[in-house]
């Protein structure tokens, strides 16, 4: 019996410990099982801020209101404590600050009010876009160049972004020395315009950014607006070929410049009238055969018809090449109406007539095609061709006629 108790005895005591090694060898396992009951820890979420409108270069004491906004993502918006511009000088000293709100301009504001607005003119409350209206005032009397730095602040910490602008004085820019022709006759060579454009500010501050060419209609309206070139010398120009008369019928045309500095302030405008001739297409070369056999009983031949087409304005300036078809019996084709000529590379397919495929060879060659189909029971005789073009300006080529015969 003592023997039974003393195995007893020694089989709970080594139960004992085993287990007392399992918790002291393995601590990872009775940790984890601890742990398993204690709550989540919820990352702390980054802030980022991101241009959306910076400020322009403003002139010297201008009152006039520009807009500045960021967007901050990483928080709700709600959860923004605030966004703060902080405005330095180029010696690094603070100048002023003031706050950007996400309030749909719904509030009337009190801070900075001495070059901020009193709304922030922003468009929609809550969608993490912070705005505010600035003028160049928060820079008194000095210019310079001055850095703007965003601050957004929240739980999470806060995120920044940075801009430069310039303040100064501004006078705009002076136009002089247009160089431009009295007439532009249809089909001119290439000819480079320009004129001189001199920006009386300080060089370090201020210059011309672009200048730009606006044409205008006899009726004065706005067709083109033209971004010219930096060349030389303080010159600004574009190089004009005929094709800038596309669509444009022969009349008297305006051309004006204007010129806009660093700080958006533009010059006088500069302007010219001049005589520009758009001439109608010409036409030339109808190839066909002119002579074709009638086919025999249940065929049918098919008789290509082209025609070269040309436009002092380019191709471009061609809207339609067609032809008419007076058959022998003095009826016409197609019930009198035009029958179309194209340039598109597409071959004839009479199911896809519809859709373009005339039988053209190559695309873009300013030859028009059409394909005639010549039936068992089509008319023999003489068919009188008349051949036509307009273009995008109204004009009508001077016709071009020809004739095929028909034989049994």
């Amino acid at each position: 019996m003592k023997s039974a108790k003393s195995e007893i005895g020694i089989g709970k005591k080594t139960c004992l410990t085993v287990s007392l090694c399992l918790l002291l060898t393995v601590p990872q396992l009775w940790l984890g099982c601890t742990q398993s009951d204690a709550p989540p820890v919820a990352p702390v979420p980054t802030i980022e801020i991101s241009w959306v409108n910076t400020l322009p270069n403003l002139v010297l004491q201008s009152t006039t209101y520009s807009l500045i906004s960021v967007t901050v993502s990483g928080v709700n918006s709600q959860d923004v404590d605030s966004v703060v511009a902080y405005i330095y000088d180029d010696q690094n000293n603070q100048i002023e600050q003031f706050q950007l709100y996400d309030d749909a301009n719904a509030f009337t504001l009190t801070d900075a009010l001495g070059f901020c607005s009193d709304h922030s003119d922003d468009v929609i409350s809550n969608d993490g876009i912070f705005s505010r209206m600035v003028s160049a005032l928060f820079a008194g009397s000095t210019e310079g160049a001055y850095d703007i730095e965003v601050k957004a602040f929240a739980a999470g910490g806060s995120s920044d972004a940075v801009q430069s602008l310039i303040i100064a004085l501004s006078a705009p820019p002076v136009l002089s020395g247009l160089d431009f022709p009295e007439t532009l006759v249809s089909g001119f060579n290439p000819i480079q315009v320009y004129l001189q454009v001199y920006d009386p500010d300080s060089i370090v501050l201020d210059s011309v950014v672009v200048v730009y060419m606006n044409i205008y209609s006899p009726q004065l309206v706005l067709l083109d607006s033209i971004q010219l070139e930096s060349l030389d010398n303080a010159n600004f120009g574009t190089t004009l070929t005929s094709a800038i008369a596309i669509g444009m019928p022969s009349g008297s045309y305006t051309f004006t410049f204007r010129a806009w500095d660093t700080f958006g302030i533009h010059s006088d405008s500069l302007g010219k009238t001049v005589i520009m001739e758009n001439e109608a297409p010409v036409l030339s070369n109808p190839s066909y055969p002119h002579s074709v056999m009638l086919p025999a009983a249940g065929q049918q031949t098919e008789v290509l018809i082209t025609m070269s087409a040309t436009d002092d304005q380019t191709i471009g300036d061609i809207d339609e090449v067609y032809m008419f078809s007076l058959k022998p019996d003095s009826t016409w084709a197609n019930n009198g109406l035009p029958i179309p000529m194209l340039d598109n590379g597409l071959p004839f397919d009479i199911n896809l007539w519809d859709e373009g495929y005339l039988g053209d060879l190559v695309a873009g060659d300013s030859v028009y095609s059409t394909t005639a189909l010549l039936l068992d029971s089509s008319l023999e005789g003489v068919y009188h061709f008349t051949f036509e073009a307009t273009d995008l300006a109204g004009n009508t080529s001077a016709q071009l006629s020809d004739t095929l015969v028909v034989t049994p």
